[in-house]
């Protein structure tokens, strides 16, 4: 079947996402990649990574703030520079996952585990574009999501809202307040992407560097419900 295009969601509003495009350059991009593709890709979970400054645990989903992995990396000195310069994150940026996604390869709904970052999360996209998916449950938004928010299925009979959000090559998205708390993210896994209605676009080999600054201490967010320190099965 042919996936929701982004452009049948464009009435959907997600307070707190923002897509720059073009924040990188072609040639700052391949610097980027040609530092990446000389480090070790982690192959433990289905797609490729790398961490820099902590580590995350896939099965806690949490990091050990009492463990470091050395400092964020010299390479992205100049890009985090900018995205903080531009007003886009804090400066208090201290942990770094890099993401392979080839073809047919996505990642589950999730949303950034309460307890383990800060507000704002940025994403910066090189090499392909991809289709981001945010959604949350409409209505009650006090109840708790449970194990639905760790990836599995919706509970039955709960309709969600939901925003297709295309991310280009070269752009840089962040999220804060109630895009980072409030909704989960995730990335279908498919060799295609609908962007505007009827145009089917086949995905290439994309990489991601996805920012954040550890937490180490409970979450009092607005959104308990979606929060693991505030709500048990969250």
């Amino acid at each position: 079947p042919i996936p929701d295009s982004v452009s049948s969601t464009s009435d959907v509003v997600v307070d707190g996402l923002q897509v720059v495009y073009n924040f990188c350059s072609q040639a700052e991009a391949k610097d980027l990649m040609q530092e990446i593709d000389a480090r070790t890709w982690d192959s433990t979970v289905k797609r490729r990574v790398q961490h820099f400054g902590f580590a995350f645990d896939y099965s806690s989903l949490q990091v050990d703030v009492a463990t470091r992995v050395g400092p964020l990396p010299d390479f992205v000195s100049a890009l985090v520079g900018r995205m903080v310069e531009q007003e886009h994150t804090p400066e208090t940026l201290n942990q770094l996952t890099i993401n392979e996604y080839v073809p047919g390869v996505g990642i589950a709904f999730h949303t950034d585990t309460h307890s383990a970052f800060q507000d704002h999360v940025a994403i910066v996209s090189l090499l392909s574009g991809i289709v981001i998916e945010f959604r949350r449950p409409r209505g009650d938004a006090k109840t708790s999501m449970g194990r639905y928010h760790r990836g599995a299925p919706p509970p039955e009979g709960r309709q969600l809202e939901r925003k297709m959000v295309y991310l280009p090559p070269l752009s840089l998205c962040t999220m804060s307040g109630e895009a980072r708390y409030g909704w989960q993210h995730g990335i279908a896994a498919r060799k295609t992407d609908v962007v505007d209605e009827g145009l089917v676009q086949n995905r290439e080999r994309r990489v991601s560097l996805t920012f954040r600054t550890v937490r180490g201490y409970p979450c009092d967010c607005g959104w308990p419900a979606m929060c693991d320190s505030q709500t048990e099965d969250a």
